[in-house]
C-alpha cells in the first residue's frame, strides 16, 4: 500500500475544499462583470474568501489578492518592485526557495544587483550577516522565507524584518510552507508582501494569495486576467479550515514525526537530522544516514513510500540541495539527505509502516555497500 509522505511538496486537497470549489464552479459569473447579478455574486464570493485568508494571517481583507500559484505571486511582486517601484538591489538568503532565487538570477542577467545573506548550520538566517549586508549593499527589497521547504526551519522573522525596515527596505515574505502550520501576523511583522500557497495547506494546486500593503489588483489583472472565483473560494475555505484546525492538527503531526524520528534514530544512532530542531515545522523530518545515498533509498521505495531528496521544483537535478550546501552540510549528508513531510491525513499506522520500510531498506543498502567495500 502506497504511503504519501511528501506533504512539503504538495498536500492532498481537503475534501471540504474541493466541495467549495465545485459548488462555486456551478455558478457562472466573472467578478469584473458587476453590471449583472452573476458577476456581483462572484465578486462577493471572492471578497468572502479574502476575509478568510486575512483571518489566517492577520491581514485586512482589502490587502489580499488571489493569484495562480505561489511562484507566479512571488515573481509578480519582484517584477513590480523592479519595474515600477524603482528597486535596483534585492537581498535574499542563501536558503530561500528556488522560486525567489531563480527569479533573482534571471533579473541579475539584466543588470539587477542581488545579494545573499548566509544561514547557519540550522538553516536560520544569520542576523549579524544580514545587518552587515543591508548596511553595505542597501537593498530596497529584502526577501525572507518564513519556513524552509526542505529542512523545515522556522525563521525568526521579527528581528530580520526589523533589520530590513530600519534600513528602509521593502520586505517580501515567502510564507508558503508556514501558512496554516504556524501562527503568522502580516500586521505584526510590518512586512510589505506575504505570499501563501493553497498547495501547501490542503488547498488546490495553482492557487495562491498575496497580502500586500500596496494595491496589486491591476498588476495581477494585467498579467493573469480576471480573478478566478472558484480558485479563490477554494483557497478561502482552506484558510478557514486551517485557522480552525491548525493547532490540533500540528500537535498530532509533531507527535507522528517524533515517533518516526525516534524509531529511525534507534535503528541508526549515527543518523543526522538537518534543520533547527527547536524551531521546525511539525511535519518535517530531513535526515541522512552515513553511507546510504538518497537515490538508492528512493529507488527501492518507489511505489511504496512517497518522499523526496529535497525541493520538488529541483527534482531530478544533478546538484545537491542548495539549502544543505548553504548550511555547510558535509558531503555524506548532501548525498544522503531524505525529506519526509507528514500531513494531517497521515495516520499512526502509516507512520509505523513507513518506519519499518525505511529501516529495512536503509539497513539492506548498508549491508550491500559494506560488502562491496570489503
Amino acid at each position: 500500500m502506497h504511503i504519501y509522505l511528501d506533504n512539503n511538496a504538495a498536500t492532498p486537497t481537503d475534501p471540504r475544499v474541493l466541495a467549495a470549489f465545485t459548488e462555486c464552479s456551478a455558478h457562472p459569473g466573472n467578478p469584473n462583470s458587476t453590471e449583472h447579478a452573476a458577476g456581483r455574486s462572484a465578486r462577493r464570493r471572492i471578497a468572502a474568501a479574502a476575509e478568510a485568508v486575512s483571518n489566517l494571517i492577520d491581514a485586512r481583507p482589502e490587502q489580499i489578492s488571489f493569484l495562480p500559484g505561489a511562484t507566479a505571486a512571488l515573481s509578480l511582486v519582484i517584477d513590480i518592485c523592479v519595474g515600477q517601484m524603482g528597486v535596483s538591489t534585492i537581498a535574499a538568503t542563501t536558503a530561500d526557495h528556488p522560486a525567489v532565487l531563480n527569479r533573482l538570477g534571471t533579473l541579475a542577467q539584466d543588470g539587477l544587483s542581488t545579494a545573499l545573506a548566509p544561514v547557519d548550520q540550522r538553516g536560520q538566517v544569520r542576523l549579524d550577516a544580514l545587518e552587515l549586508l543591508v548596511r553595505n549593499r542597501r537593498p530596497q527589497l529584502v526577501c525572507l522565507i518564513a519556513a524552509n521547504n526542505e529542512v523545515g526551519t522556522i525563521t525568526d522573522l521579527a528581528p530580520a524584518c526589523r533589520i530590513a525596515r530600519k534600513a528602509g527596505a521593502l520586505v517580501l515574505i515567502d510564507a508558503c510552507q508556514a501558512a496554516g502550520k504556524v501562527p503568522l501576523s502580516f500586521q505584526a511583522l510590518d512586512c510589505d508582501f506575504l505570499v501563501l500557497s493553497g498547495a501547501k495547506l490542503y488547498g488546490l494546486p495553482r492557487t495562491a494569495a498575496l497580502a500586500s500593503s500596496y494595491d496589486f489588483a491591476e498588476p495581477a489583472k494585467a498579467r493573469f486576467g480576471s480573478p478566478d472565483a472558484p480558485g479563490a473560494v477554494s483557497l478561502g475555505e482552506a484558510c478557514r479550515l486551517r485557522a480552525r484546525e491548525m493547532r490540533d492538527d500540528e500537535a498530532r503531526i509533531a507527535t507522528l514525526r517524533d515517533h518516526l524520528e525516534n524509531a529511525l534514530h534507534s535503528a541508526f544512532p549515527d543518523m543526522h537530522v538537518n534543520g533547527d530542531r527547536d524551531r521546525r515545522l511539525a511535519g518535517t523530518l530531513n535526515f541522512a544516514v552515513p553511507g546510504v545515498p538518497n537515490d538508492a533509498v528512493l529507488a527501492r521505495l518507489d511505489g511504496q513510500l512517497a518522499m523526496s531528496a529535497g525541493a520538488a521544483c529541483n527534482s531530478g537535478a544533478d546538484q545537491p540541495s542548495h539549502v544543505l550546501r548553504a548550511m555547510d552540510a558535509p558531503s555524506w549528508v548532501l548525498e544522503g539527505s531524505l525529506r519526509i513531510g507528514i500531513g494531517k491525513f497521515n495516520t499512526r499506522d502509516e507512520i509505523e509502516r513507513a518506519s519499518h520500510l525505511l529501516i529495512s531498506t536503509i539497513d539492506s543498502i548498508r549491508t550491500v555497500r559494506s560488502g562491496r567495500h570489503r
